[in-house]
C-alpha cells in the first residue's frame, strides 16, 4: 500500500529535499541531509484527506540518537507551511521549481497558480 498526496505537494517536497541536500551533504540516503553538521531526515506522517503532506523532521543528537526537530506541512497546492532546518530561500526555490515542473507535465496556466504566481511575479517566461 502506498501513500497518497497531491502531485503538487509531492513535487515540491522532492525539490525541497534537493535544496537541503545541495546546501550540505545528502548523508547517503534519499531523505536525509546535513544541517549545521548534524544529520537530519524526514518521516512522513499519516495521509491527509486534503492531499497535504505532513510529518516530522528528525535531527541527530551528540550521542548519536535522534530527536524531533519539528513538524512539517506542505499543503495540497504546493505551499510549504513549515519545514524545520530549511531557509525561506530554500522553501521558495523548492515551491517555484516543483510547481513549474508540475505545470510542465500537467499543463495549466502557471501565471494563475495561487502559490507560483506570487513567487515569479510578472514574468513572461521562466528558464529552468
Amino acid at each position: 500500500m502506498g501513500y497518497s498526496c497531491s502531485t503538487k505537494a509531492d513535487k515540491v517536497l522532492k525539490e525541497l529535499i534537493i535544496q537541503l541536500q545541495t546546501s550540505g551533504d545528502c548523508g547517503g540516503s534519499s531523505n536525509s541531509w546535513l544541517h549545521r553538521g548534524k544529520q537530519c531526515f524526514y518521516e512522513i506522517g499519516q495521509e491527509q484527506r486534503d492531499g497535504a503532506i505532513t510529518g516530522h523532521v528528525m535531527k541527530e543528537t551528540i550521542t548519536g540518537r535522534c530527536h524531533k526537530a519539528g513538524s512539517f506541512r506542505i499543503d495540497r497546492d504546493g505551499r510549504i507551511v513549515r519545514f524545520p532546518t530549511s531557509t525561506k530561500v530554500q522553501r521558495e526555490s523548492a515551491m517555484t521549481a516543483g510547481l513549474i515542473k508540475f505545470h510542465e507535465v500537467y499543463g495549466g496556466e502557471w501565471k494563475t497558480d495561487s502559490v507560483l504566481a506570487p513567487l515569479v511575479g510578472n514574468c513572461c517566461f521562466v528558464i529552468l
